[in-house]
């Protein structure tokens, strides 16, 4: 796609696809079919109540769009019904943050800290 388009940086794409270019729009289309075919059997499977997609593509409500009306066309109703696909909150510090709060989720679990106070 970033050939195809002439776009160096997701930015440029960002940007192409606020400004409306066709052909930018149909690459982001087709992208957001495959990312939507590929989460819709890990939602088959795993069945959670909500999806996130942060970072450049948490951006860009086409690829969002995309992603949810191809998913919940994929899976059969009782899964997708009350399944939420939608943009993060966190933007492009999304997966520092994530990291730090797994991290300190693991710290001070309950396990933790009484093997922390039996030492």
């Amino acid at each position: 796609m970033r050939d195809r388009l002439a776009l160096r940086s997701l930015d440029d794409l960002v940007a192409a696809v606020r400004d409306g270019e066709a052909a930018a729009l149909a690459e982001l289309t087709a992208a957001a079919q495959h990312l939507g075919r590929t989460l819709a059997a890990i939602v088959a499977t795993v069945n959670p109540s909500r999806l996130v997609l942060g970072g450049a593509l948490g951006r860009l409500a086409p690829m969002i769009d995309g992603v949810r009306a191809r998913v919940h066309g994929d899976v059969v109703d009782r899964v997708a019904d009350g399944l939420q696909v939608e943009a993060g909150a966190w933007g492009e510090a999304a997966a520092s943050r994530g990291l730090a709060d797994l991290v300190v989720r693991r710290a001070y679990a309950p396990e933790a800290v009484d093997a922390l106070v039996r030492a």
